[in-house]
């Protein structure tokens, strides 16, 4: 069952944006995250790291961490 929070194509966006990728295991499993615990966005991209799911990627030098997947193709 999708998380309800994909149907909403504000919070997708949102997510999306954060992310800064296509639509896919990162944005399914970070809506889960937010459907399951009721958390927020930022939280949820925490718990995400936390667990080893995801990972810190800074962007052009600036101070926010962006999330991506472990595994993705050229990283380690």
């Amino acid at each position: 069952m999708e998380p309800r929070f994909l149907n909403e194509p504000s919070i997708k966006a949102h997510i999306l944006s954060l992310l800064k990728v296509d639509y896919g295991y990162d944005a399914a499993t970070l809506a889960m995250r937010i459907d399951k615990t009721k958390t927020s966005v930022y939280s949820a991209l925490y718990e995400l790291k936390a667990e080893g799911q995801a990972k810190p990627v800074k962007v052009n030098g600036h101070k926010w961490v962006w999330y991506r997947r472990e595994n993705e193709a050229g990283h380690s």
